[in-house]
């Protein structure tokens, strides 16, 4: 099978995730964005420094002490300072959101990867690929498209809903159900295999 370049695999990728919001799936890079915003941090505590020196200087002229000139001009710091901010809050900013995204669903990420293997594109398989530092399969990855999901997409809310529904019928059948217990038996687990499974494909 030929290797497409770059461009063409890219291209590739987006058309296929164009097709559907759900596949709008990338990785996190937490790590990286940390880097970054740690490396911008240093920066801030430099600019910090140097904003000090040039403060004691300007008080020392005023003092009339003799002090060292500051190698940088107070317009040039107050140019990099508001550059390094906008980088650092951007950065944090960034971060938060991505951190609060939506990982996708398991199903998602499997046709993403089907896709990959089958069109040979490498980058979306690589990207795809579960980070040791991560919990689960999805965990490294965010859904772009897909807004934060309600309570009821917790497992444990989904369960305890179920073993409420199954009990609240039971009781019902038990206490007004003028059949045999057999047939009791079998409307409730008939019920609770309905209930299960459409509480489960909401997912």
């Amino acid at each position: 099978m030929e290797v497409p370049n770059q461009i063409t695999e890219l291209n590739g990728i987006a058309g296929y995730m164009t097709a559907d919001g759900d596949l709008w799936v990338t990785r996190r890079y937490e790590r990286l964005h940390l880097i970054n915003i740690l490396a911008i941090q240093q920066r801030m505590s430099d600019l910090e420094r140097d904003i000090d020196d040039a403060v004691k200087y300007e008080r020392s002229l005023g003092r009339g002490e003799t002090c060292s000139l500051p190698e940088t001009s107070p317009e040039t710091l107050l140019a990099r300072l508001q550059e390094t901010v906008k980088a650092y809050d951007d950065a944090i900013l960034s971060l938060a959101s991505i951190k609060r995204a939506e990982s996708p669903v398991p199903h998602i990420v499997r046709s993403l990867k089907v896709f990959g293997e089958n069109e040979n594109r490498s980058s979306l398989v690589t990207a795809l690929r579960p980070s040791p530092t991560h919990r689960n399969a999805t965990s490294h990855l965010l859904s772009i498209a897909t807004g934060p999901r309600s309570w009821f997409y917790s497992k444990g809310v989904r369960l305890a809903v179920i073993v409420v529904l199954i009990v609240l019928v039971s009781l019902m059948n038990a206490l007004f159900a003028n059949t045999v217990r057999a047939t009791n038996f079998g409307a409730i687990a008939a019920y609770s295999a309905i209930v299960v499974v459409f509480i489960s494909q909401s997912n």
